[in-house]
C-alpha cells in the first residue's frame, strides 16, 4: 500500500485493459466504496442506537 498512487510509475508497453488491468482497479474502488459505506452504516446505527436508548 502506497501513500501516493500512480499508475505512471508502472509503464506497460502495451497496454490491455482488456487483460485484467481495468476490471482489478474497478474491484479496488469497489472495495474502497463498499467499506466506506460499511463504516458509514455502522457509525449511523450506532448514532441511532444511542439516541433511542
Amino acid at each position: 500500500m502506497s501513500s501516493s498512487p500512480s499508475p505512471e510509475l508502472t509503464p506497460t508497453p502495451s497496454p490491455e485493459p482488456q487483460q485484467g488491468g481495468a476490471t482489478h482497479d474497478q474491484w479496488q474502488g469497489a472495495r474502497l466504496l463498499w467499506s466506506g459505506l460499511m463504516c458509514l452504516l455502522i457509525i449511523g446505527g450506532a448514532i441511532a442506537l444511542e439516541r433511542c436508548a
